[in-house]
């Protein structure tokens, strides 16, 4: 049996002073017609049986064997440990990294997401591991990147997409910054990110393990960093090609763990474009665009380790 040695979780918990009003967004376009986000929050995390006994020869254990008769595959690894082959597998409140079938889910541990792209060009100064995707989108509801500027909000901007991806923002920053003042109106998609709900409730959250960044909006640039994780591509988002294909690949991999696929909408980034607008990820085109910081668009939270 696996017992949590850090006193962490992902157990709900409330955040203060919600807000509850939802921004519903209808058909909206950036450069053009485009549909807004809908209604689709995805089942909670979906998790197989654990591994039977593999033993060996006689009463010895077989030459695979760990801890609960798990192979070396499948045992868990540390965050700091991480490579490439854990991307498609569970962020525990433990903080170790483990496959659907390693997952006990008798253990009493909490699922955090699901790892997306692991190296060291997170866009995180301070967490050079990874990338780790939320089990869902905020609630299955669209919110405003901003819903009063009339300035430029972020230190930078980038109104030529390659500038953008070549930038390589914090999100982690920028959302920090854009959530100051606890305002759930004015900063809407920042402020929801943060608490990265995964219920009907706007009080409650999912917790980030400690020695996480916490949650946070991604800018295009880690955006551009998931999609190639989860797809094992090497595209920009500039240039992709069959990007319905790379979102259905995407989508086995967070399917197969029981996450919320991408929706076929899309996604605010925290990269903002200009004074009226902010670079989107667009799940169904798997491309980069920007649209009015006023609109409604999905929000699904990350974290960096």
């Amino acid at each position: 049996m696996l017992v949590a040695f850090f006193p962490v979780s992902c157990v709900p918990q409330d955040a203060d002073q919600q807000n509850q009003s939802q921004n519903q967004s209808g058909d909206q376009s950036g450069q053009g017609d485009q549909p807004g986000p809908g209604e689709g929050p995805g089942d909670g995390p979906s998790v197989g049986p654990g591994p039977g006994d593999n033993p060996g020869s006689g009463d010895e254990p077989g030459p695979g064997d760990g801890p609960g008769g798990e192979t070396d595959e499948d045992a868990p690894v540390a965050l700091e440990n991480a490579t490439p082959k854990e991307i498609g597998k569970f962020l525990v409140s433990d903080r170790k990294i483990y496959s659907s079938t390693a997952f006990d889910k008798t253990s009493g541990l909490k699922i955090c997401g699901v790892v997306a792209y692991v190296g060291n060009d997170t866009g995180e100064e301070n967490y050079r591991h990874g990338l780790v995707i939320a089990m869902k989108n905020f609630n299955g509801n669209g919110y405003p990147w901003n819903n009063s500027s009339s300035s430029y909000d972020n230190p930078n901007h980038y109104n030529i997409l390659s500038e953008a991806l070549d930038a390589k923002e914090s999100g982690y920053s920028l959302s920090r910054l854009n959530s100051r003042n606890g305002d759930s109106y004015k900063w809407a998609a920042f402020y929801h990110s943060y608490w990265n709900n995964t219920g009907s409730d706007d009080r409650v959250t999912t917790t980030a393990p400690s020695n996480t960044s916490g949650w946070f909006m991604p800018s295009i640039f880690q955006w551009n960093q998931i999609v190639n994780g989860l797809t094992g591509t090497t595209a920009r988002l500039t240039t992709m090609e069959n990007a319905n294909l790379s979102m259905l690949e995407a989508n086995k991999t967070l399917e197969a763990l029981g996450a919320q696929p991408l929706q076929n909408g899309a996604y605010w980034s925290s990269t903002e474009h200009s004074v009226e607008n902010a670079w989107l990820y667009w799940a169904n085109s798997g491309k980069a665009r920007d649209s009015k910081k006023s609109w409604s668009y999905y929000i699904r939270s990350v974290l960096a380790f």
